[in-house]
């Protein structure tokens, strides 16, 4: 009896401790870089700062900027943004339904308080600009994250 005692007033403090900590995470929500149709996505808060965000659409875009990125430029003095999607070249109607788990599909970190990516599943995407687009497929580069859009 005595030892159930012990166990139950150890987890008591216990949680008590753990109520006590504050838990400031560098980065904000995901959902402030989202826009988008509101329905289309599904946000869940871990432990900690870990978060989750899944989208389900066939019109997938993630918008990166190239100043705080590692992407070489295309031309010198240009800064495109950067952009990376789901088979643009589709039709929007001809695009299948794909299902992304940003956080996992993207490598997504948080450093010095913004969001970066660290995976491009479907390439990069220079922007618009006195040049032809240009499509790499981003392996070894990294970049912040500027906007997410599903819907």
């Amino acid at each position: 009896m005595l030892s159930i005692m012990k166990f139950l007033v150890f987890s008591a403090l216990f949680g008590l401790l753990l109520a006590e900590c504050d838990i400031n995470c560098e980065c904000p929500l995901i959902t402030k870089l989202y826009t988008g149709n509101p329905t289309a996505y599904v946000h869940k808060n871990g432990t900690g700062c870990s978060q989750s965000l899944t989208c389900s659409s066939n019109n997938i875009v993630v918008t990166l900027l190239k100043e705080l990125s590692t992407f070489p430029d295309i031309e010198d003095g240009w800064v495109p943004n950067l952009s990376t999607f789901f088979n643009p070249a589709l039709p929007h109607s001809e695009r299948p339904v794909l299902t992304v788990e940003y956080f996992s599909d993207y490598g997504m970190v948080c450093e010095d308080g913004r969001w970066f990516a660290t995976k491009f599943p479907m390439g990069v995407n220079y922007g618009f600009g006195p040049f032809d687009p240009v499509l790499v497929n981003g392996k070894g580069y990294r970049a912040a994250i500027e906007l997410l859009i599903c819907g």
